[in-house]
């Protein structure tokens, strides 16, 4: 009988700077499903605030931002959605 673990993750950065950020590992396929969820919705919240301070090409407006959304505005725009990887255990 081969178990199975469920790595949850995600990805950040692009081309030569694109990594991927192992958050946490689970016997519970539920669990890491839930988690992905919730990670996602969050993500999905706080890309769409961080959109109030984009130009229109869709990079920072320094007019618009304070120092503490110019520190994390493209830390939040480069994270991708996280997923879950299945791993066997031999």
């Amino acid at each position: 009988m081969i178990d199975k673990m469920y790595l949850v993750k995600y990805s950040t950065g692009s081309y030569e700077d694109y990594h991927q950020i192992e958050i946490f590992v689970t016997k519970s396929r539920e669990t890491a499903d839930k988690y992905v969820l919730r990670f996602n919705k969050k993500l999905d919240y706080w890309k769409n605030y961080m959109k109030n301070f984009q130009d229109k090409y869709g990079y920072r407006d320094e007019t618009k931002c304070t120092t503490s959304i110019s520190y994390r505005y493209y830390d939040i725009i480069e994270v991708g959605y996280s997923f879950v990887e299945e791993v066997e255990i031999r």
